[in-house]
């Protein structure tokens, strides 16, 4: 996914592979979405909250949609959810149309286990795995930076052998 800094006004074409909405202290209201592009290439992309509903409307989980005129900044956090350089913001020009392209991939890139026990894999970015929940402790709340916080702990079995076809 070719994106340059500050605008892109040109056209991406992208399937939604997750969203979810976030609130904070400093964002606010936001719908958090992952896009992938035809070659698999991920990027994080959000909606503020006067945008959500437009947004959400347009565009349902596994759909292609075409997006024309969007922000493009440095993607910056501790834990993000892609490893792309940039994130796309949606903005009141930004328009959602459909797309003809039609691919069923879920676009999931594991990396090797090894990677994963030995700790060497950037912790920063946030990977794809496949396993079995076998222990879920009680939800708790817990104290972050002087705010109430949803901790839920889990034991994930991981499937070592599996197969993609």
């Amino acid at each position: 996914m070719e994106l340059r800094q500050p605008l892109q006004t040109g056209r991406v074409q992208v399937k939604l592979l997750h969203s979810w909405r976030q609130k904070t202290n400093y964002g606010g209201d936001t719908l958090e979405m992952i896009f992938a592009d035809e070659t698999g290439v991920k990027i994080h992309c959000s909606a503020r909250k006067t945008l959500i509903k437009k947004t959400d409307s347009k565009i349902r989980l596994g759909e292609w949609r075409l997006i024309d005129t969007f922000t493009v900044s440095h993607a910056r956090g501790q834990y993000r959810p892609t490893d792309h350089t940039y994130k796309m913001s949606i903005i009141e020009d930004t328009s959602i149309d459909q797309s003809t392209f039609e691919c069923d991939d879920v676009f999931l890139n594991f990396p090797p286990f090894d990677n994963i026990g030995n700790r060497t894999l950037n912790t920063h970015f946030l990977i794809d795995v496949v396993g079995q929940v076998s222990s879920l402790r009680d939800i708790q709340t817990v104290q972050v930076a002087g705010n109430d916080k949803i901790c839920v702990e889990a034991v994930f079995n991981v499937f070592m052998d599996l197969c993609c076809f």
